[in-house]
């Protein structure tokens, strides 16, 4: 017979039906079990990506605030007691809710997870008519609950009751549970979950009374499926030592909770990776408590530190380049002053170690009844290689032409056989003075140092051949008719099928890096020919090797002071049998002609 401790524990621990939901940051349904939908007397595919101020308006500036709370602290809050109306009846209606955080790995919270139950009104102490005996009243309530309740002996750790719940939800027959045995819970748990079954038992061992034991777990149905089960149990009886010997435990079924907690995990995980690939990072602003959320990709995107760096206005403009700051104070207050919903913008941060990116940030505002902003939440993206992308490739073709012109180098165009200009810039013309129109690849070849062109023309022609960037040194004739050295280099241009459309190249001068490679390279050479001399004349003719070449000079001599005769001779000479060279030959000290007069005059 069923004693009155008994309905006292059922009346503390049953639950009806839960209703359940997911929403997203601005209060979106992402899920709803038809419960909770029948609460607010619509099907659940009604709510579906509508918010609370649209399917529930009444209650929506009672539940709303409560949502923002956790939204912002990220802490739950639960068992709150909520009054009011909904479209499914008229009248007031009296609910149970509690409110959970979702969190990205990150720690951001990206939604709300609620559970309902709805109350009575007035909430009487459950009696018992005096015409129904005890033990009926429980069938009654244990057969007409949604949920599984049984009990449980502690002394021979095996349920000694279970509601047809038990397989209603497992999909077993009675035979087949029977053949399972009272310990079918162990039989039946999932390998992962099997720890905590007893870990369970063991807190109830040690409870108190009423104290409530919570354990989530999976069960093996008869189809092999596994299902998730919350289960509530507390201590219904003890021995009379106090040991607890009896449980009473109520448990549902929450693998459709489980199910949109997985979703939303997965789309949590794909969210970060979005972020991730696309060098976005997210970020929450709550204006009514100055509270702010970064994401971890936030944190990489403008490399701070989550240890060292909190999210703050003021940490996020000290990334911001002193020349935007203003732009993006004036940005932001128009945004607020004009009552926008959407803000974004572009501007410049730097970098610990200078280097300065563009960012644009996306983002969207939310506002009170009286148009005020109480929280603003959005993206910031790395676009310093779209910058950079629209910088080198305008959209137009002046601001191509325009953009090329301005560079120092030679900028050009060709198509993919690499024979027809469709472009070159001021730069060619400027240098070369070729201002005819219908300049060819074969007609600029006649402006490329003669020696440079058999060892140009069979790395292009390789290039084009195998699709291969071409790079080159080779020397090109200015309009004054000397030549410089130029780095040449070509890039194919392909399509969205990889094949070449054109190529674009460029000519760098490097005619100062050139030269000062060739001077150092000529005072080695010198150098290992000093070191290798062993006589004057020997000197003398390695000076004239090395130096000869390098002035371009048709003939030279090197002189030493000869004492008996007091005069300079040459050592060593060069097209000495050049009626200019003869003076060379001999230049007595006493000559006081200056050098470089002499030389102008002819003289020497």
């Amino acid at each position: 017979m069923l004693n009155e401790q008994l309905v006292q524990s059922i009346e503390r621990t049953a639950t009806d039906q839960l209703g359940l939901a997911v929403l997203d940051r601005e209060l979106r349904y992402l899920e709803i079990n038809e419960v909770l939908a029948a609460y607010n007397g619509l099907p659940p595919e009604a709510h579906l990506g509508r918010t609370t101020s649209e399917m529930v308006p009444e209650l929506a500036a009672k539940l709303n605030p409560l949502l923002r709370q956790v939204l912002d602290t990220g802490q739950p809050l639960e068992n709150v007691e909520v009054y009011g109306t909904t479209p499914a009846q008229a009248g007031q209606r009296r609910w149970s809710v509690s409110y959970y955080p979702v969190r990205a790995r990150s720690g951001l919270v990206l939604g709300v997870e609620v559970v309902a139950q709805e109350l009575p009104l007035q909430p009487e102490a459950f009696a018992l008519p005096l015409s129904l005996n005890e033990h009926r009243v429980f069938e009654y309530m244990t057969q007409a609950s949604p949920d599984l309740i049984y009990l449980y002996d502690l002394d021979a750790q095996r349920n000694i009751y279970a509601n047809r719940e038990l397989g209603t939800i497992l999909g077993y027959t009675s035979e087949q549970l029977h053949e399972l045995g009272a310990n079918f819970l162990m039989k039946l748990v999932h390998p992962e979950d099997a720890f905590l079954i007893p870990k369970a038992l063991a807190r109830l061992a040690h409870a108190g009374d009423g104290e409530l034991v919570e354990t989530e777990y999976r069960l093996r149905r008869a189809d092999g499926r596994y299902v998730w089960l919350r289960s509530r149990d507390l201590v219904f009886e003890r021995h009379a030592d106090d040991r607890p010997q009896f449980v009473l435990g109520f448990a549902q079924d929450i693998t459709s909770q489980k199910e949109v907690e997985s979703m939303l995990r997965k789309q949590t995980a794909w969210l970060e990776l979005a972020l991730e690939v696309s060098t976005a990072g997210a970020w929450d602003w709550n204006f009514q408590t100055n509270h702010h959320s970064w994401s971890e990709s936030f944190y990489r995107l403008f490399e701070l530190d989550p240890q060292l760096h909190s999210p703050s206005p003021e940490c996020w403009f000290e990334r911001i380049h002193p020349d935007d700051r203003a732009q993006m104070n004036s940005s932001l207050g128009e945004a607020l002053a004009d009552n926008r919903e959407r803000i974004s913008n572009e501007y410049r941060t730097i970098l610990p170690d200078g280097t300065i990116r563009w960012i644009r940030v996306d983002g969207r505002m939310f506002r009170d009844e009286s148009g005020q902003v109480v929280r603003a939440t959005g993206i910031c993206q790395d676009v310093s290689a779209e910058k950079a992308a629209k910088a080198a490739l305008s959209d137009s073709q002046q601001q191509l032409r325009t953009l090329a012109d301005t560079v120092p180098q030679i900028i050009w165009i060709t198509s993919a056989d690499g024979t027809r200009f469709d472009y070159l810039n001021q730069r060619w013309y400027e240098y070369t003075g070729r201002f005819a129109l219908g300049e060819t690849p074969e007609s600029a070849i006649t402006a490329i140092h003669p020696d440079d062109v058999p060892g140009m023309q069979a790395i292009w022609q390789q290039s084009v051949a195998l699709g291969e960037t071409f790079e080159y040194e080779l020397r090109i004739r200015g309009a004054d008719s000397i030549y410089r050295w130029f780095l040449v280099r070509t890039v194919p241009m392909r399509n969205a099928a990889g094949v070449i459309e054109r190529w674009v190249g460029s000519s760098t001068d490097i005619d100062a890096s050139k030269r000062a490679l060739e001077r150092k390279s000529r005072l080695q050479r010198l150098a290992e020919a000093l070191s290798a001399a062993l006589t004057p004349e020997q000197v003398a003719e390695a000076i004239l090797n090395q130096t000869m070449p390098a002035l371009g000079a048709a003939g030279g001599a090197v002189r030493l002071l000869n004492q008996g005769s007091n005069s300079l001779d040459a050592l060593a000479l060069r097209n000495a049998d050049n009626t200019r060279f003869q003076p060379w030959l001999t230049i007595p000290l006493s000559t006081v002609v200056p050098v470089t007069d002499a030389v102008k005059n002819h003289q020497l």
